[in-house]
């Protein structure tokens, strides 16, 4: 169901009229199905590990988000005992980044931290309370470290892998803690300026001698860059100079050609790497393009 509601998000994005609402037995499997995992997951939850409830909720979120935005009949909230549930994991969860000993063992908490929190915030009445004071404290520490070790480590892909996580951090700690993190160093600010610029060029260099799904990649890293930037750095992300613009909507066209093409010849589950390059494009377009 999944690649089902990928099309049709794409479509009601791209498209000109909206799709039809799913029809009803679709939308009365969608229902019963996250009612089914909710029950699971109250019943279940001390037969399955802490992780697998994290993939069950998640699992509930698609769906619920599914019937809310495709299905005439709308979800109502969680029950207050699935909640209670996720909840009580991210309690778990908190408690359980005291402990660890390394950055990248809590960042990877962090994480799970920060789908439970969307989860409860999306589907449950009761919202999360702010993350305690002594977690923010670390996580800003954290967040520090990994911005620090990005100015170190010589390679660009090295200090993409890092500025990542550093970026998934500060989200997190503006979004669930009480005091926001501090901006990012001047230093590493300018790196992000260095790497776009980097990437600019390369991208339209790259022109001749790639694909249009190999140049996303390159398109993929400045627009993370980018978003990266702007949440630690003052001002906007350099704008894209008029050749790259060129380049995006030239495979833009190619990508819809693509598609086209392969109408008749590839099932629909094969279209759907077009689909998620053009999907891809169309949106860096959108942000980073003047028209």
């Amino acid at each position: 169901f999944g690649q089902v509601y990928f099309i049709r998000s794409i479509a009601n994005q791209q498209c000109e009229k909206y799709m039809s609402p799913l029809q009803f037995n679709i939308c009365k499997q969608i229902k019963e199905d996250h009612i089914q995992l909710a029950q699971d997951l109250v019943f279940k939850k001390e037969q399955i590990s802490l992780n697998q409830r994290y993939a069950l909720a998640s699992q509930i979120l698609m769906l619920r988000q599914s019937q809310k935005s495709e299905c005439e009949d709308q979800p109502q909230p969680l029950a207050p005992g699935v909640c209670q549930v996720i909840s009580d994991d991210l309690f778990t969860e908190e408690q359980s980044f005291r402990k660890e000993s390394t950055k990248e063992q809590r960042f990877t908490t962090i994480l799970t931290m920060q789908g439970l929190r969307a989860i409860i915030n999306a589907q449950c009445t009761d919202k999360p309370k702010p993350t305690s004071e002594d977690v923010c404290l670390q996580i800003n520490q954290d967040l520090i470290n990994f911005e620090q070790k990005a100015s170190e480590v010589r390679t660009q892909v090295e200090r993409f892998t890092v500025l990542v996580s550093a970026y998934s951090i500060r989200v997190f700690a503006k979004d669930s803690c009480s005091k926001l993190p501090q901006p990012s160093s001047k230093q590493v600010c300018q790196l992000i300026e260095y790497d776009l610029k980097n990437l600019y060029e390369q991208i339209a260099f790259e022109y001749e001698a790639k694909t249009p799904e190999e140049r996303l990649m390159s398109l993929v890293y400045i627009q993370t860059l980018g978003l990266i930037g702007k949440q630690g750095c003052s001002g906007e992300p350099l704008p894209f100079p008029d050749k790259v613009c060129s380049i995006i909507k030239e495979d833009l066209g190619k990508e819809i050609d693509i598609y086209e093409e392969s109408y008749s010849t590839k099932k629909p589950i094969e279209r759907l790497p077009i689909l998620s390059t053009f999907q891809a494009l169309s949106q860096i377009c959108l942000l980073y393009t003047s028209d």
